[in-house]
């Protein structure tokens, strides 16, 4: 029974481990991707279910039931500071974008070849890194653009892409063209900075509205009542504590997809 319950939980945490992203040229693929993803999930709560069933087999339904509610509030908080870095990382790398693309326009504006443009851009941000050394091989420079562009934050490197075709088989200026995409992008940081300007109260409010069960059951302790023995001590009482653990985590993870969708995201 042990290595059913270890198996069942090793393929729980193995199936929520993020798979591979979808890059920018792969639209075709998004579907299909989306349809893994929830299959994934699926998979992930059913290995969840039956790794939580087997453990009560072996250590008792109520030490089961305290793990579980252990195993969602620790999940979630790794789950929230995981987000809360990515959006950071996201953030850098947007800024860093945004500096290239002004920087590659600048260059360019005082005469100077595309790949030295990259080569003064490279200096500063990280991931215009592997597109110079692409270019320095004889690579393409708007695939390789598009491909740094995938990562998180980066997605202004597509469009430093598309300019760059634009002005190889148009003749367009390539100046004027990669300093309308360092302003497009200037404009679009401004935006999502006022954003999650707003929608950090948001965040705020569903993170204080999270600890007030707890706030609730501590204020009840002070006037004299006993709600932890109720909560602990009984069934109907720990039944209580997984919903509402259960209802909390749901409502705070709805709230960051919600904030993410709103362009407060990554």
């Amino acid at each position: 029974m042990t290595w059913v319950v270890a198996g069942c939980l090793a393929m729980a945490a193995g199936l929520l481990v993020p798979g591979r992203p979808v890059g920018v040229s792969r639209l075709v693929e998004r579907q299909p991707a989306a349809a893994m993803g929830m299959v994934r999930r699926l998979a992930a709560v059913i290995g969840a279910i039956a790794g939580v069933w087997g453990v009560g087999a072996v250590v008792g339904p109520e030490i089961a039931l305290w793990l579980l509610v252990l195993g969602m509030s620790t999940g979630l908080g790794v789950w929230l500071v995981r987000r809360s870095r990515l959006r950071r990382l996201a953030r850098v790398t947007r800024q860093q974008v945004a500096e290239a693309c002004q920087v590659v326009a600048g260059q360019l504006t005082i005469g100077l070849l595309p790949q030295r443009a990259l080569e003064a851009a490279a200096e500063d941000c990280d991931v215009v890194r592997p597109v110079l050394a692409a270019v320095r091989v004889g690579g393409s420079a708007p695939e390789a653009l598009r491909r740094a562009g995938a990562s998180a934050g980066a997605g202004g490197l597509v469009e430093l892409a598309a300019a760059w075709e634009l002005s190889t088989r148009l003749g367009a200026p390539a100046a004027a063209l990669a300093q309308a995409v360092a302003d497009g992008l200037a404009r679009e940081e401004r935006l999502r900075e006022t954003v999650a300007t707003e929608l950090s109260a948001v965040r705020a409010t569903s993170t204080m509205l999270a600890f007030l069960p707890v706030v609730g059951v501590l204020m009840a302790a002070l006037v004299g009542a006993d709600p932890a023995h109720f909560l602990l001590t009984t069934w109907p009482g720990r039944l209580c504590v997984l919903v509402a653990t259960s209802l909390t985590a749901a409502g705070i993870v709805w709230t960051e997809r919600l904030a993410e969708r709103s362009g407060g995201g990554l």
